[in-house]
C-alpha cells in the first residue's frame, strides 16, 4: 500500500509540472461562444490548482495536486469505512 501511495504520489508531482497553463475544455468552449463573462468567481482554497500561499508554478500546482489526492483518499477511505461498519451493524440484526 505504501508503494502505491508513493507512486501515485509521484505521478501527481510529476504531473503538475507537464500541466498545461490553457484554459481546461469547458473555459474554451465558454469562450468560444461568448458566455465566459457569465461565469461567477467563487471563493476557492486552492484557485486554478495552485496554493494561494506560494507563487504560481510547478511547486504551488504540486502542492495542489498532493492536497487533492490526499482529499480523495480520506473521503474514500472514510466512505469505505462507514459502508463496512453499516454492513456489520446490519448482519447483527
Amino acid at each position: 500500500m505504501k508503494k502505491l501511495m508513493l507512486f501515485v504520489l509521484a505521478v501527481t508531482v510529476l504531473a503538475s509540472f507537464l500541466a498545461s497553463s490553457s484554459p481546461d475544455g469547458l473555459e474554451m468552449v465558454a469562450e468560444k461562444l461568448g458566455f465566459i463573462e457569465m461565469a461567477s468567481d467563487r471563493a476557492s482554497v486552492m484557485p486554478d490548482y495552485t496554493v494561494p500561499l506560494l507563487p504560481e508554478g510547478g511547486i504551488s500546482a504540486a502542492l495542489a495536486g498532493i492536497a487533492g489526492v490526499m482529499i480523495s483518499l480520506s473521503v474514500f477511505w472514510a466512505a469505505a469505512f462507514w459502508l463496512k461498519l453499516r454492513s456489520r451493524t446490519r448482519s447483527q440484526h
